[in-house]
């Protein structure tokens, strides 16, 4: 998912879909910079935080990974 679509998808409380599972949202988008060697070479990380069905946990999920259940 693109960063508007992921937007668009948490103010819309929209259902997602990863690695086959459905999650009732996407709670947090995660912007991360991580060290990619011990050079001082960096990259960023998009990540999604999903809601479980049951409501009682969470997901950390690649942000391109993650697909809308029905379109918006």
């Amino acid at each position: 998912m693109t960063s508007e679509e992921i937007k668009a998808a948490m103010y819309a409380f929209a259902p997602v879909r990863y690695q086959g599972r459905t999650y009732s949202r996407i709670t947090a988008y995660i912007f991360r910079v991580v060290e990619t060697d011990h050079l001082g070479t960096y990259k960023t990380v998009f990540q999604v935080e999903l809601l479980d069905r049951n409501l009682n946990s969470v997901t950390i999920a690649a942000a391109d990974k993650v697909e809308l259940v029905e379109p918006l």
